[in-house]
């Protein structure tokens, strides 16, 4: 049973030293630096929605 799935695409130009596809096994955060994804795991929806959700501008109307 497959309980979650991280699907991860990579549109990098050329040359960027912190991409996933230059990260060493076993050194994946030093190779990636702050661009080393990081996950938090919320046990209560409360504490996640306290984070908010920040929109710059509106949502686009739906067709």
């Amino acid at each position: 049973m497959v309980k979650g799935l991280l699907d991860l695409r990579n549109m990098l130009a050329p040359g960027f030293a912190e991409a996933t596809g230059n990260a060493k096994p076993g050194a994946e955060a030093q190779t990636m630096g702050p661009y080393y994804p990081r996950g938090t795991y919320y046990r209560r929806k409360a504490d996640f929605e306290r984070l908010g959700c920040p929109v710059s501008s509106p949502a686009p109307a739906a067709p």
